[in-house]
């Protein structure tokens, strides 16, 4: 999980970075990094802005185990050239801030899977001189790249074509996912599925998953994502209704529940459950990470 220190002290005037965009990235993904300038003096704070803020702004990026990470070629290139810097002068008042984003990728090369740790340091007098404002510190994950088989699990069967999320309200999501079933139509079955937090459900799966490094997690998603495909779990949301019925729909910005009357077939009589349906919003896509099943007798 990212985590994030507090900023150190710089004489009131405080730098902290935190993941702009919180998802799932990958050695090709670009990761943008929130930079935010504050002001807890008393007194006007001035400095120098670079157009390219690469004069200001130093990314330092170690691993897990404290091995620094090298700077990107064209952040080399960009700070080695011998060019006019053009910057303005910006004026924080007490109690004010500024606060800008910027690609991580411009600085540091990410080109390996793995757990990262990042600081921003901050030049109000442009490059790498006088004084340095210093950022807390954070985290964040870089998994492997999907490659052939990531992408064959995306693939529509029906069209051939790539399966993206869209940003659906809850309702639809649900209906989407039980339709998805209902056709077993895995790839979509798993498009707007938490594997990962529907897994940690089960509290002896979490305790090994706390202790496991990033690798095996990854491993323990992907073989319970295989588990649940070729139904060797239990889980009664792998049931496939004949019917259903969405009964209500709850939602915060941020958290949502749909209710779901579902009707099943059996030998001799048709069972009805009632489902909720728990889902996280997260970049405007909605994914199912719970759910809860009420019996509600049978017809």
């Amino acid at each position: 999980m990212p985590f994030s220190l507090v900023a150190l002290d710089n004489n009131g005037v405080d730098v902290t970075i935190r993941l702009y965009d919180k998802r799932i990235y990958y050695p090709e993904s670009e990761i943008q990094i929130l930079i935010e300038i504050s002001n807890n003096t008393n007194e006007t704070y001035r400095f120098k802005s670079a157009h390219d803020r690469r004069f200001n702004v130093d990314f330092n990026v170690t691993t897990l185990t404290n091995e620094p990470v090298k700077h990107s070629e064209q952040f080399i290139m960009a700070r080695q050239r011998n060019q006019h810097i053009y910057y303005r002068d910006i004026d924080i008042e007490p109690g004010e801030r500024f606060s800008f984003v910027e690609p991580l990728k411009d600085y540091i090369a990410i080109e390996k899977p793995g757990a990262y740790v990042a600081q921003v340091f901050y030049y109000p007098e442009l490059r790498s001189a006088g004084e340095v404002l210093r950022s807390n510190l954070i985290s964040f994950t870089v998994r492997p790249s999907e490659g052939p088989q990531g992408i064959e699990s995306r693939i529509d069967a029906e069209t051939g074509e790539i399966l993206r999320r869209k940003a659906l309200p809850p309702d639809e999501v649900v209906e989407y996912f039980i339709r998805a079933r209902q056709m077993e139509e895995w790839n979509k079955f798993f498009l707007y599925l938490n594997v990962e937090s529907l897994m940690l459900e089960t509290p002896e799966i979490r305790r090994r998953y706390d202790r496991s490094s990033e690798a095996e997690r990854l491993s323990m998603v992907q073989n319970f994502r295989e588990a649940l495909q070729s139904r060797e779990t239990r889980d009664e949301i792998l049931l496939i209704p004949i019917s259903f019925e969405i009964l209500e729909t709850r939602y915060t910005p941020t958290q949502g529940t749909v209710r779901v009357r579902e009707k099943f077939q059996n030998p001799d009589f048709i069972e009805v459950k009632e489902f909720t349906y728990y889902l996280n919003r997260r970049d405007s896509v909605w994914m199912i990470v719970s759910y809860d099943v009420r019996n509600l007798g049978s017809e």
